[in-house]
């Protein structure tokens, strides 16, 4: 329950980061700090949790499409790094992290037109985590659906935290 509960806490803080990067063009200093904790988060969950092989997957997919674009980001995985290298990987198996690495790269490219809704949702790694529920191993389902909670709620914040921001 605890990791659930990491992985929904980092889904908020990394939504925070991105916010503070693309929105307010980097321009709050507390992106450093909040960088630096959801690399924690990320790092404790793929050391502790029994869904760590989907988020060390999403981890390796951003990397590898080029996505970790910002220093900010590459803080946060840096520091997921060095937390899962020090602490070890729970439960890693190459068999479900080749599984889930394909997905988490398709949901990294960039979609147009009538299929843009798939770079808005990200819908390869969840429907493909999902098919591990059939199979009894609903962790990895809940744990990403968990991180994509905490990040659509930050979604639903950030106009409220914005008028505060801008006074």
């Amino acid at each position: 329950m605890l990791f659930y509960l990491l992985s929904f806490l980092s889904g908020f803080l990394i939504k925070s980061v991105d916010w503070i990067e693309d929105e307010l063009k980097g321009s709050l200093i507390v992106k450093w700090p909040l960088a630096l904790i959801s690399g924690l988060l990320i790092g404790f969950v793929i050391s502790g949790s029994d869904f760590s092989n989907i988020f060390l997957a999403a981890i390796v997919a951003q990397v590898l499409t080029g996505k970790v674009d910002k220093a900010t980001h590459g803080l946060a995985i840096a520091v997921a790094a060095v937390v899962f290298l020090l602490l070890g990987i729970n439960g890693l198996k190459l068999e479900h992290f080749a599984i889930f690495i394909i997905p988490a790269a398709i949901d990294e490219l960039k979609f147009t037109g009538t299929y843009a809704f798939l770079t808005l949702y990200r819908v390869f790694l969840k429907a493909v985590a999902f098919l591990f529920v059939f199979a009894g191993m609903p962790q990895y389902f809940i744990g990403i659906i968990m991180f994509d909670a905490g990040y659509i709620l930050f979604k639903f914040a950030q106009d409220k935290i914005a008028s505060h921001v801008s006074q």
